[in-house]
């Protein structure tokens, strides 16, 4: 969830349920590692959490940039 508030810039925890599957859909379309998304949405569920930290390094700099709170909803509804 760090990592995930990190990318976000904000609290990830204070989003509804259908938001964190929104930003989940959008940090798919912007290109961030599906088997990194897989290991977030696993923080809802009852089942065992994997650490992703193996996963860190496929982050890009623009990965990073356009998964900000800001640049997020500024653009979410031009990708939908």
């Amino acid at each position: 969830m760090i990592i995930l508030n990190y990318l976000y810039g904000d609290r990830v925890s204070s989003m509804s349920v259908e938001e964190f599957y929104e930003y989940m859909s959008y940090l798919t379309k912007i290109g961030l590692n599906r088997e990194l998304l897989n290991i977030f949405e696993k923080t809802l569920s009852n089942c065992h959490n994997d650490n992703p930290g193996y996963l860190l390094d496929s982050l890009t700099t623009e990965n990073v940039c356009r998964a900000n709170v800001k640049v997020y909803k500024l653009t979410k509804n031009r990708l939908k």
